[in-house]
């Protein structure tokens, strides 16, 4: 009965968190996701712009910088990044951890770790439909006590969670501002998640370490040719770099999200917008131009004409009286 109470709520918990979504989002790649996207509005620092609509919590912001319970990662393993670079690096990374709107391009990746009692067995098992029969719990779960099967059961969900982003279509312009910060500053690899040897520190933390030694730091240019090889690179098939023209995710202008989840790039309407607004300016100061000159003239042509009778008056009254005839 309990193995089968417990397989039942893992499957109506994977049922839920996996498919349940409405217009405000779904809340899946991080252990520090709210369980669903909420309104946020003392919501800080680089994740501000996430407030009207967020999966990370006010009171944890700062946690959005490359940490977790777990990791601390150091964005600072050849030097401290300048202020620009980091501000860049935290809003997107503000973009994984608030954004509501990146369902479509959330990914299972995580696999059953090797290093514990769970072996090399596949959790993904709980997911199969066929798991719901007595022949298939048994052969996975008959010889464990209800304390292993409670382990299971929680390692199971906290897996339910581990998701990761594949080929965000990001915007071009927001690629550009992030190469333009961040190209001058030093690493010591092109591949910020597997190019790191990591170390567990005193605090029970994993820190990223370089491979080699900081003798292999070198500038970011130096690793990528191109804004578009390091956004595609640096956090390896998290982002594919899209014309801003076209349907993209955007961590510098996450108001438009929404929209281009469900397909829509509402940049163009705005664009079209300011581009009307802007031609309608332009007409109205050349409309203003053309009446000024054309009034110019005409007070020109005014004073032309009272200087020319004035003259000829004045050549009159000069003139020699005319001769009278008796």
């Amino acid at each position: 009965m309990t193995k089968k109470l417990l397989m039942s709520l893992n499957l109506c918990f994977v049922t839920f968190s996996e498919s349940a979504s409405d217009e405000s989002g779904s809340c899946l790649l991080s252990h520090i996701h709210k369980p669903s996207p909420s309104p946020e509005p003392n919501l800080n620092g680089e994740c501000r712009q996430w407030r009207s609509n967020s999966c990370c919590m006010a009171n944890g912001y700062k946690q959005y910088s490359f940490k977790s319970s777990t990791t601390s990662y150091q964005t600072d393993h050849c030097g401290q990044l300048s202020d620009q670079c980091l501000i860049m690096m935290q809003r997107q990374w503000c973009l994984y951890q608030c954004d509501p709107y990146l369902e479509k391009w959330v990914v299972n990746v995580t696999k059953a770790e090797t290093n514990n009692y769970f072996g090399d067995m596949d959790l993904n098992i709980v997911n199969e439909k066929d798991s719901s029969s007595d022949s298939s719990i048994d052969s996975i779960f008959g010889n464990k006590s209800d304390d292993e099967l409670y382990q299971m059961f929680m390692a199971s969900q906290e897996r339910t969670k581990s998701h990761r982003l594949w080929k965000v279509p990001l915007c071009k312009n927001d690629c550009d501002s992030w190469w333009n910060a961040c190209k001058a500053e030093l690493t010591c690899t092109n591949d910020w998640y597997g190019g790191f040897n990591w170390e567990q520190g005193e605090d029970g933390k994993w820190r990223n370490l370089c491979k080699n030694s900081t003798d292999s730091c070198k500038r970011i240019d130096s690793w990528f040719s191109s804004s578009t090889a390091f956004c595609e690179g640096i956090f390896k098939d998290d982002y594919k770099v899209i014309k801003h023209s076209d349907v993209c995710i955007s961590f510098l202008e996450p108001a438009h999200n929404y929209n281009a989840s469900h397909g829509e790039n509402s940049r163009n309407s705005e664009e079209v917008e300011i581009t009307l607004a802007v031609l309608l300016g332009i007409l109205g100061v050349v409309s203003i131009v053309v009446i000024g000159v054309v009034l110019w003239k005409k007070r020109l042509s005014y004073i032309l004409s009272r200087s020319e009778i004035t003259t000829n008056l004045l050549d009159e009254a000069e003139s020699p009286e005319r001769e009278v005839f008796t």
